[in-house]
């Protein structure tokens, strides 16, 4: 019940900063438990809007509170891949895998690729774009100009390079269409054949990365580094 009421406090924090942006009929029919409606009337709002991590991690929470775990888990990880800092998301998914009783294992990170994606991810790529332009710009202005000596003009140069690459990164990342949930009860088999063995028995929930593709069939991987396969149909698409 507590783990409950936290979500539900962090959901009433992101419906109020969305409000700013347009009139958001999900949070009233939320609080009255009408959580279908309100599942529908946020993705109206995100075909207004587009794609946004605040209205996925709401319709996560509706998925959640209906007992819906694999689409609450889709969801949460959709807000997390365009927003991967968010930590109300994280503690959102946290409580889906919880419920659909799905240990997650993830490999220590060397602090310094934690610190590098913290930046990274701190801002969209169009703002580290807007930033390449700028530094750049004055670059330019200093060189011309013949403003400063070479180590400003320089760092300016560099730091501008930076944000390109911060950019780019950003938005390959966002690009990415290789991760998937699985959404029905079944495994992975030995091959792409409904006669194969199956290899991993998997809860709906799980998230896997795709290593190949034949036809309706994909070759999927979990996070123990399990792999098998199984039909596309049988999956959605963190995107």
């Amino acid at each position: 019940m507590k783990c409950v009421i936290k979500i539900l406090i962090c959901v009433f924090m992101t419906l109020n900063i969305a409000q700013g942006q347009q009139p958001d009929k999900g949070i009233a029919l939320y609080q009255e438990g009408k959580y279908e409606q309100a599942i529908t009337a946020w993705l109206e709002l995100e075909s207004i809007q587009g794609r946004n991590s605040k209205i996925n991690y709401n319709i996560g929470l509706a998925y959640y509170q209906l007992r819906q775990w694999p689409k609450a888990i889709l969801n949460q990880e959709i807000a997390l891949k365009l927003e991967p800092n968010c930590e109300i998301c994280k503690e959102a998914l946290n409580q889906a895998n919880k419920s659909a009783n799905i240990e997650e294992f993830i490999l220590p990170e060397f602090y310094l690729v934690r610190y590098y994606k913290y930046i990274l991810f701190s801002f969209q790529a169009i703002v580290w774009l807007l930033g390449f332009s700028i530094l750049l710009s004055l670059y330019i202005i200093l060189y011309y100009k013949k403003i400063g000596n070479h180590i400003l003009k320089n760092l300016v140069l560099v730091l501008s390079i930076v944000c390109l690459v911060f950019a780019l990164h950003r938005q390959y990342y966002l690009n990415l269409n290789d991760t998937v949930v699985m959404m029905k009860e079944g495994g992975l088999r030995k091959s792409p054949d409904e006669a194969s063995e199956l290899v991993l028995t998997l809860t709906p929930g799980n998230v896997l990365k795709i290593k190949d593709e034949i036809g309706e069939w994909l070759k999927l991987e979990n996070r123990n580094f399990e792999s098998g396969w199984t039909k596309a149909s049988n999956i959605e698409y963190i995107k």
